[in-house]
């Protein structure tokens, strides 16, 4: 393991590219070094509250003291990360560690995790995207945000997953709760706890032409209550259909469906605040329940260049505890872009995007953002 560390350290004087076999006495570790370095160039026209991603929770709506404040230029290159694999074969079964981080944190520039876990056999234990996440059906935008469309989010995780067949992958976890689900505003006395882990479940299907993915999670809401205030519990649930299928030669459609009730902050759109329940004036919990759909289309023009346009709308059937004037009801965000491909490891593009944002109250607020980057891959 010394000798891993070491060969981590030395890697920038390398060709990061390469491959590397590192031998011990039992068996060959290969290490692999990747990542990108992103340059965002952001036109902001409309006073979008975050300078670095199109959020739908940070769109501002009539009445807000930054509604309608103006646009503005910003440049940044916090998307940019770095990625290490250690792989190796023990005993007939492969193992894998896999560490990667980035830099997308608001307040600094130090790196962030992103992933960090180990594989080892049909076993994964660590922290990376949950069960229910498919990165697959997620079109490739130069907005970072427009991952607001996913459900699911990195976690810490137990899971088991298991090739039924050539065309079928099943695969279940137990996944790390949150205890910010549940929002207070009427003040009751108690605090949420978590008191149970995640449970899911997933089945993908692999065709000629793309694939297909079901899956779904439960979950408990607890709030321990104080002085006269009963504890409580509501149970919450989310189930995904999401996909990819490839039209004539090369292009492809990719779409997520995503439905629940309690788990509403799987939503990446939502999962900044306590979305996914709040209490009534009892100290009982009402859940909210989510609809969350998007879809991209993506036409390849030739060898280097190609272009896509997709949707996502979000829906939110809030309990009637919410704030009306801070909780979203309904987003909408589009995208459309143009990247070409200069080689295999220069890529750069352009992008527009628009979003609305309704708030449980019905005030509105409408955004528009054009992004172009310049991205090296290694």
């Amino acid at each position: 393991m010394k000798k891993i560390l070491l060969l981590c350290l030395a890697f920038p004087l390398v060709d990061a590219q390469a491959e590397v076999l590192l031998t011990n006495e039992n068996s060959d570790y290969a290490v692999k070094f990747a990542g990108h370095i992103k340059l965002d160039l952001i036109a902001d026209l409309d006073g979008h509250r975050d300078k670095y991603q199109f959020l739908m929770s940070a769109i501002p709506v009539e009445g807000d003291a930054d509604y309608n404040s103006g646009g503005y230029f910003s440049m940044h290159s916090k998307e940019s990360r770095f990625s290490f694999d250690v792989s190796k074969e023990i005993n007939g079964s492969d193992s894998k560690v896999y560490l990667e981080m980035d830099f997308f944190d608001e307040k600094n520039t130090a790196p962030r995790l992103r992933h960090f876990y180990f594989e080892r056999g049909e076993f994964l234990v660590g922290q990376t995207w949950t069960n229910v996440s498919n990165l697959e059906a997620i079109n490739i935008w130069i907005d970072f945000g427009a991952g607001d469309a996913l459900y699911g989010n990195r976690k810490m995780q137990v899971r088991w997953q298991r090739d039924i067949n050539e065309s079928l992958q099943f695969a279940a976890s137990i996944e790390e709760p949150s205890d910010t689900n549940i929002e207070n505003t009427l003040g009751i006395d108690g605090t949420e706890k978590a008191k149970l882990p995640i449970f899911s479940s997933r089945l993908i299907y692999r065709h000629d032409r793309g694939h297909l993915f079901f899956a779904g999670e439960a979950q408990q809401l607890y709030w321990q209550g104080a002085n006269t205030v009963d504890n409580d519990d509501a149970f919450g649930w989310s189930m995904t259909f999401s996909g990819s299928y490839r039209v004539f030669e090369q292009d492809q459609i990719k779409w997520i469906f995503a439905q629940g009730s309690g788990t509403s902050k799987g939503v990446i759109a939502l999962a900044g605040a306590p979305t996914a329940a709040s209490l009534d004036s009892n100290g009982k919990i009402q859940t909210d329940s989510f609809t969350n759909v998007t879809t991209s289309y993506t036409h390849v023009l030739n060898s280097q260049l190609n272009t896509s346009i997709g949707f996502t709308w979000l829906d939110v059937n809030p309990s009637e505890a919410r704030d009306p004037n801070t909780n979203i009801k309904e987003a909408i965000i589009g995208h459309a872009n143009l990247l070409y491909h200069y080689d295999e490891d220069i890529e750069m593009g352009i992008e527009y995007m628009w979003g609305t944002r309704i708030n449980i109250n019905d005030n509105e607020g409408n955004n528009r953002r054009l992004q172009a980057m310049v991205k090296y891959k290694f």
